[in-house]
């Protein structure tokens, strides 16, 4: 499988493997090693897999995966098919569903979204291609999720009651529905969506290319979405691996995704995925180390037990720390900028404005006084500002500081007072 290194791109396609990996062999230990073999190529660099489901009765899928460039998760959910060879599966029996909003297939999605963030926290990013783009947009709904970015997605529902009843006229739309059908269930369910709709303030990215036959056909009955809708010039049809093997389409992508402010890197997102891939990587040897301490006779001994707990304290308030110390920097970085501008807005001052003829410099400045504007006004008052937040980021880090090297202090003492725990160690490192 070709990557794009477009991690919402590549998210939403490798999904599908997971997907299929579960359906054919469900009690699959190590998923990410057995779909890497199964396709012949490993997980993109920038991406690691984190978890996944499938629900047997409404076949809802999706897979976590986490961001290392940026430090946010991804879910991405999967669609019915891939490479657009089966949109008429789709039209009957997914769009009659969505035809009124009505979406079965979303209770496991809450469910995963939930778990995942649960275990990793609320910087999550969500994506989906084709009905998993549904499921996506109808997800970013319910939990007002800030970022999703879908491509070729189907709509959440159709837009319109003459749209509804159009559509219900179509054979295979209507032999796609196995569920109730009357108009009142289109409307209770239209009246759910947008009830959560007025309050959502999420940023939805809609990426479609110009072929794509599920939204040609859709389009009819007036499809409703979230957010924006960017189309791919000189694209294709509805699948994902015609974008990941053009050259031309991925950098358009990459385009609108940097004009919408994602997948760009800033230095302190760098920090915070640094931070957090040391913390992982610590608890891991830590873990590594348990095991032989756990191997020789006896087992654990309660210095060695005290030492694992004060040194997964440690890791975690080194972690903590450094998370503290990055956002004091940024807050410090914002400050220092602020008052640039502020000194270079006040150096104006000191100008005679073109437009003015009649004054001198002085009576300018006086004029400028007269009106409050003054250095204390412009870069004083600026400085003062700044100086209390980057007090108060400061406030915030001492503590994990002094945390820090408390914990240090008692794993050092520990140490020094059992050479047999200090050999060990040694012999480990």
């Amino acid at each position: 499988m070709k990557n794009s290194n477009i991690s919402t791109l590549d998210a939403s396609n490798w999904t599908y493997e997971f997907e299929k990996l579960v359906i054919d062999k469900p009690k699959t230990i190590n998923k990410l090693s057995a779909v890497e073999l199964r396709v012949g190529s490993k997980l993109p660099t920038n991406l690691e897999y984190l978890d996944s489901t499938y629900d047997n009765k409404t076949g809802t899928s999706g897979t976590a995966f986490l961001d290392k460039n940026t430090g946010e998760v991804i879910i991405a959910y999967t669609g019915t098919n891939k490479d657009g060879n089966a949109v008429q599966d789709i039209i009957g029996a997914d769009l009659g569903g969505i035809a009124i909003g009505l979406g079965v297939h979303y209770q496991p999605a809450f469910d995963f979204y939930e778990k995942i963030r649960g275990q990793y926290g609320d910087n999550i990013t969500l994506t989906g291609h084709s009905l998993g783009g549904n499921v996506a947009q109808r997800v970013a709904l319910e939990y007002n999720v800030d970022n999703t970015v879908v491509y070729n997605s189907a709509p959440l529902y159709l837009g319109s009651v003459e749209a509804f009843k159009k559509a219900m006229t179509n054979p295979q739309i209507k032999k796609g529905i196995k569920i109730a059908q009357s108009l009142l269930q289109y409307e209770d369910n239209i009246t759910e969506i947008n009830r959560l709709w007025q309050r959502f303030n999420g940023q939805v990215t809609r990426i479609r290319t110009e072929k794509d036959q599920l939204n040609n056909v859709s389009d009819f009955g007036l499809d409703v979405h979230l957010g924006e809708e960017y189309i791919l010039k000189n694209s294709g049809d509805h699948g994902l691996n015609a974008i990941v093997k053009d050259k031309n389409q991925l950098s358009q992508v990459q385009k609108i995704l940097k004009q919408r402010g994602l997948g760009t890197v800033t230095t302190v997102k760098k920090k915070q995925a640094k931070t957090l891939e040391t913390v992982k990587t610590s608890l891991a040897n830590l873990g590594n180390l348990k095991k032989q301490f756990s191997a020789s006779a006896g087992g654990l001994s309660s210095n060695e037990q005290l030492y694992l707990e004060k040194e997964q304290a440690l890791i975690l308030a080194s972690g903590m720390h450094a998370a503290a110390v990055t956002g004091r920097e940024d807050i410090a970085s914002l400050a220092e900028k602020a008052v640039k501008k502020a000194e270079d807005l006040y150096a104006k001052t000191n100008h005679i404005p073109a437009m003015v003829t009649e004054l001198s410099l002085d009576e300018v400045k006086a004029v400028y006084a007269e009106a409050g504007v003054t250095e204390n006004s412009i870069v004083g008052k600026t400085k003062t500002h700044f100086e209390k937040k980057v007090k108060k980021a400061d406030n915030f880090v001492e503590p994990f500081e002094t945390l820090k090297t408390n914990i240090g202090l008692t794993v050092d003492e520990l140490v020094a007072s059992d050479s047999t725990l200090a050999g060990e160690i040694g012999h480990a490192g």
